[in-house]
């Protein structure tokens, strides 16, 4: 009996790990947050306690269930943004740009796993291995997402910079688009005749959470080129102001020196004649008068 509930409980323990693994990838952490891990499981097995007293309601027991579980999964990212409000020090856009980010990668890929595949070893096979069949989509998908992580290069702190804050509020609200069309996803799955539907809003979810990493890597790309042209540009300007110090001061040595040949020729013409009173006048007039200038300079 309690290997059937440990087992039972597998496939909901590898998801809660693998949110905690995806936000550690993105964030670049290098802790774990057993309270994170222990709060979520909490809250999934107060979820599956709570719906299984439902179910026995007379008459609508089933339906009210039903309902209960789908508000739940609903309300999933704000009871993760209610926490990561407090363990992050991010402004209030970024925390839900990064609850969706996590949540999404995690929910995305394992409900496009899992349609995806149910309909082609069927919806018997499926509930005959129940709890095998979502571990393995559970790790399918965890393996998955953090290749995507990699290959767009998704990681949080690249998109803390205010340059990206337009950015980053429009693709939360598409994230918000795609956690609604994943609801109808679940919900539609449980129509035997809407199967087929469900599986397409499933890919589409999956896809659309997809052109948005690729959106994001194009944006940190264009303003990446945008500023190193800007920083190019500058060192070209400040190379320009070198180049010009240099002329100006070369120009200024070779008028010394003109003026220097002219001074000692006026020293020596003073010299020879013995007018000591002319080469006195030189001394202070011209170059005292230029020494003071080269200090100054």
């Amino acid at each position: 009996m309690i290997l059937k509930i440990i087992i039972a409980f597998f496939p909901t323990m590898i998801q809660i790990v693998s949110y905690e693994i995806f936000y550690k990838e993105i964030t670049q952490s290098k802790k774990i947050d057993i309270k994170f891990i222990a709060l979520f499981f909490s809250i999934v097995l107060g979820i599956s306690i709570i719906s299984s007293i439902l179910v026995e309601i007379p008459n609508f027991g089933t339906i009210i269930s039903s309902i209960f579980h789908y508000i739940c999964l609903f309300i999933q990212p704000l009871i993760f943004y209610k926490y990561f409000y407090k363990r992050e020090e991010s402004e209030p856009y970024l925390i839900a740009f990064l609850v969706l980010s996590v949540y999404l990668s995690v929910e995305t890929s394992e409900t496009f796993f899992s349609v995806i595949i149910s309909s082609v070893t069927g919806d018997s096979f499926v509930k005959q291995n129940y709890e095998i069949f979502y571990i393995f989509i559970n790790i399918l998908s965890l393996f998955v997402i953090l290749k995507i992580v990699t290959f767009f290069d998704f990681y949080f702190e690249n998109y803390k910079d205010k340059i990206f804050k337009k950015d980053v509020q429009i693709i939360t609200k598409t994230f918000i688009y795609i956690h609604i069309l994943l609801n109808f996803s679940h919900w539609f799955s449980d129509i035997a005749h809407l199967n087929s539907f469900s599986s397409m809003i499933a890919t589409i979810g999956f896809i659309m959470f997809l052109s948005t990493l690729f959106y994001l890597k194009s944006t940190r790309e264009q303003h990446e080129k945008a500023k190193e042209i800007q920083q190019k540009k500058e060192e070209q300007r400040q190379l320009q102001l070198y180049t010009n110090e240099i002329v100006e001061l070369y120009n200024q040595i070779r008028g010394f020196r003109h003026d220097y040949a002219g001074m000692l020729t006026s020293l020596q013409i003073g010299i020879n004649s013995g007018n000591i009173q002319e080469v006195e006048r030189i001394f202070h007039d011209v170059l005292c008068q230029a020494n003071i200038s080269l200090r100054s300079d």
